[in-house]
């Protein structure tokens, strides 16, 4: 059974449109679904911009809020240092700790502020260059 080139030409253009019209429903499909994710993505998008906008807005908020605490901390400070330099003993003692800081010695320390050398050993252990904080020293030696 020979099929004529008309017959042949037709069945041909018959499987093309098929094929065509499957494509093109496919590609409708992929073309929605393709939308729809565009859809979704621009809401998360629009969601995480607002996040981010809210989070800006909180980190201002705080770095404000640090800043008057640095101010606060500066200012008190200051009266500290102040209240300190108008007790004598008091001024004694500051200044024998920033020359215990600054590596000064327990005959010199004595000499210059006028301590006994039990009081000149106590600020020595207290507040000697890399020697940690009491707190933590108490804290290190209770847990062992």
């Amino acid at each position: 059974m020979a099929f004529s080139l008309p017959v042949f030409l037709s069945l041909a253009l018959a499987v093309l449109t098929v094929v065509n019209l499957a494509l093109y429903r496919r590609l409708r499909r992929l073309d929605a679904c393709w939308r729809a994710e565009c859809s979704r993505q621009s809401e998360r998008l629009q969601g995480l911009s607002e996040e981010i906008g809210a989070l800006c807005s909180g980190a201002s908020g705080m770095g404000e809020h640090l800043s008057r605490v640095e101010q606060q901390v500066r200012r008190l400070n200051e009266r500290q240092d102040q209240l300190e330099l108008r007790d004598p003993v008091n001024r004694e003692y500051h200044q024998a700790v920033k020359m215990i800081r600054n590596g000064a010695g327990l005959e010199e320390l004595m000499e210059a502020c006028g301590l006994v050398r039990a009081e000149a050993e106590l600020l020595m252990r207290l507040h000697a260059p890399g020697r940690a904080s009491p707190q933590r020293e108490d804290a290190a030696s209770s847990s062992s």
